[in-house]
């Protein structure tokens, strides 16, 4: 029988320090074969059809940050599902919603870290 553990929400590079140290030490406890994160693993801010507080990043800043954050999730747990959540999806709306295909886009998992969750 498959020991899931569920990730949901880090919103890198808003995940909360300390948090990958806590989920290894969940999985180590309770023995977890498959680790799957439910989306939003990164938040997209600086991109986001909200209105701009003055204290956010640059979208280039952003993304450096939120890269770091994935590093680390990915460098504990090398072998994770991934799915797109409403904040991954971001870059994809937004060119959309300005005229452009899909098609010109990267695939996201060329913008993240070699290991990250697929």
């Amino acid at each position: 029988m498959a020991k899931v553990l569920v990730i949901g929400d880090t919103h890198c590079p808003g995940m909360r320090r300390g948090y990958v140290d806590f989920l290894g030490r969940v999985a180590d406890r309770h023995r977890v074969n498959r680790v799957v994160h439910i989306g939003d693993l990164v938040d997209w801010c600086s991109i986001n059809f909200h209105e701009r507080h003055p204290g956010n990043t640059n979208a280039t800043r952003e993304y450096e940050r939120a890269r770091k954050q994935v590093e680390l999730l990915a460098d504990r747990f090398p072998k994770a599902d991934w799915l797109i959540g409403n904040h991954d999806a971001l870059t994809e709306r937004q060119a959309v919603a300005v005229g452009l295909p899909p098609v010109v886009l990267r695939d996201y998992r060329s913008l993240l870290p070699p290991n990250s969750p697929n």
